[in-house]
């Protein structure tokens, strides 16, 4: 791929300029051909029209345009702003080489434009294939969203604790590299979410002060461990200490709001997610770590989920509860056709299994985000429903390993509900834009905590 890379010139940092030099070269290794003007365009120019005028030809000349953007208070490259006029104009796929370093702002500016180019030339939601799926769903007698049943002996506010606990550490259960976490409960085969459910209630239902304050502040890598142990497979978890870290931060930050559980943060909101009288739900579980990194916000709106479907908490303004996106849910949606990869390179990264970055990562996540929201609005279907539904499906039916485009295969965690909707092949078959190819993409690598 030819690419023209916008950056400054002028008024750039020695450390700055060597990030940009690691960028172009990274560039390079991979077989791209890079223009770099500080580098491939004369700068000996008194005026600086002959500069933008070769500048013009190298942008005509690219297949894509990659912005190392810098437009701060202090530090505004206006050259870079001229650039990048003249490929906005030529209408080239424009990729920002910095994106974490370029914050969005409330009002318009050229950060918004930037960061919405950029997330247009990586993915896009593709509204055509939503339509046909949410005007499909019009006809499902769709279950409505709920855990499968079990029955334990555990108070409510205690078990608020206990969901708050899990979630924080339910994340890549089903790893591409590596065992998938699972184990037996109650004599049948259990695996990532489902394992990673039981067993915690089990423990607490052992020891119901596992959850307070006090332990989840103390807890340890061995002690999760120890919790998640099965006696056939033995201990399937990975990270342990990363995740004990997770819930450490949860225990010592209820102590210092005073708080013994986080029923008492949605009393504090009021039952209100956002609100602009008292901090809503939303703001009040951002304090946590393990809530408050993610841009796409997966865990903190499972856990919100999970509260509303088994009746503990009611909200005044459901309509601000979104989706959470898991990589089931990712997978499914790029094989759908929902969504798209539009950059040649990520495309390239998913189907040859590298790993992509956070930034990557965020943008994929964010696009099945809005792909599912917009499937709700033309479906009437709400998002907690949508989310159960697509997440039970594509975690079954089309896995990373295996689909059941044309016959199904078996479902050793589909519930009933779902597999009576369908139970000769998906259900997604006939509209599904990659049903019964070979060639199909999977959910990318990533190496996170955040889902």
């Amino acid at each position: 791929m030819k690419i023209f890379l916008i950056s400054p010139v002028r008024r750039v940092s020695k450390r700055e300029r060597k990030e940009i030099e690691k960028y172009v070269a990274k560039l390079e290794s991979q077989g791209h051909k890079v223009h770099w003007p500080e580098r491939d365009t004369n700068q000996n120019d008194k005026i600086g029209l002959r500069i933008c005028l070769d500048n013009k030809k190298a942008i005509e000349w690219a297949d894509e345009i990659h912005i190392w953007w810098q437009w701060t208070k202090r530090r505004k490259s206006t050259g870079s702003l001229f650039d990048f006029g003249m490929a906005f104009a030529l209408n080239k796929p424009i990729v920002l080489a910095n994106p974490n370093e370029v914050e969005p702002t409330p009002e318009k500016s050229f950060n918004n434009v930037l960061l919405a180019l950029h997330a247009k030339s990586i993915t896009v939601v593709d509204e055509t294939q939503c339509s046909i799926l949410g005007e499909f769903l019009k006809t499902v007698d769709l279950p409505s969203a709920q855990e499968e049943i079990m029955r334990y002996q555990i108070p409510d506010r205690i078990m608020s604790n206990l969901y708050f606990a899990v979630v924080a550490i339910c994340h890549q259960t089903t790893p591409h590299k590596g065992p998938a976490l699972q184990g037996y409960v109650d004599g049948k085969l259990r695996r990532g979410w489902d394992y990673l459910r039981k067993k915690w209630i089990r423990a607490a239902e052992q020891n119901p002060t596992l959850v307070s304050p006090g332990s989840l502040a103390n807890i340890t890598a061995q002690d999760i461990e120890q919790i998640l142990f099965d006696a056939r497979l033995g201990s399937t978890i990975f990270d342990s200490q990363g995740r004990a870290s997770l819930l450490n931060d949860i225990g010592q930050k209820m102590i210092e709001l005073g708080i013994n559980d986080v029923w008492s943060l949605y009393e504090l909101s009021h039952g209100s997610l956002l609100s602009q009288e008292q901090p809503g739900l939303i703001e009040l579980l951002s304090q946590f770590a393990a809530y408050k990194a993610d841009p796409v916000k997966k865990k903190l709106f499972f856990f919100l989920s999970l509260m509303f479907n088994h009746g503990f908490w009611a909200y005044t303004d459901p309509e601000n509860l979104g989706t959470p996106v898991d990589y089931h849910e990712v997978r499914g949606h790029l094989r759908y056709g929902t969504v798209k990869i539009v950059s040649d390179q990520l495309r390239d990264k998913i189907l040859t299994g590298q790993e992509v970055t956070s930034d990557e990562d965020t943008l994929i996540r964010r696009a099945v985000f809005d792909a599912i929201m917009l499937v709700s609005r033309i479906s009437g279907r709400t998002p907690n429903d949508l989310h159960y539904f697509f997440w039970n499906i594509f975690r079954n039916c089309c896995r990373r390993d295996e689909t059941h485009c044309n016959a199904c295969g078996q479902h050793p965690s589909l519930p009933e509900r779902y597999q009576a909707l369908s139970p000769e092949k998906c259900i997604f078959a006939a509209t599904c834009k990659n049903a019964g190819s070979e060639a199909k993409l999977t959910d990318h690598i990533v190496n996170t905590d955040l889902y």
